[in-house]
């Protein structure tokens, strides 16, 4: 799903899919233009997802606040 653009919109459809998505296992959202609010949402969701090994986020203006909102999601 890289270099889509989707931007925030996406970002967010993205973390509520994935509170009821427990087949997929990476996922790549690089170059898409997620902000630091979608960001928050895609954590919600990557944080309830038992499935997801791999999240890719390169090179998306996510901020210091999301980009620990992510890591706190993934941690164990």
């Amino acid at each position: 799903m890289s270099w889509n653009s989707f931007g925030g919109d996406g970002a967010c459809a993205f973390g509520i899919a994935l509170r009821s998505n427990f087949r997929l296992q990476n996922l790549d959202l690089s170059h898409n233009n997620v902000d630091e609010a979608s960001a928050v949402v895609l954590a919600s969701g990557v944080r309830a997802n038992t499935s997801l090994r791999s999240l890719r986020l390169d090179f998306n203006p996510i901020g210091y606040v999301a980009l620990r909102s992510v890591l706190c999601s993934v941690a164990f």
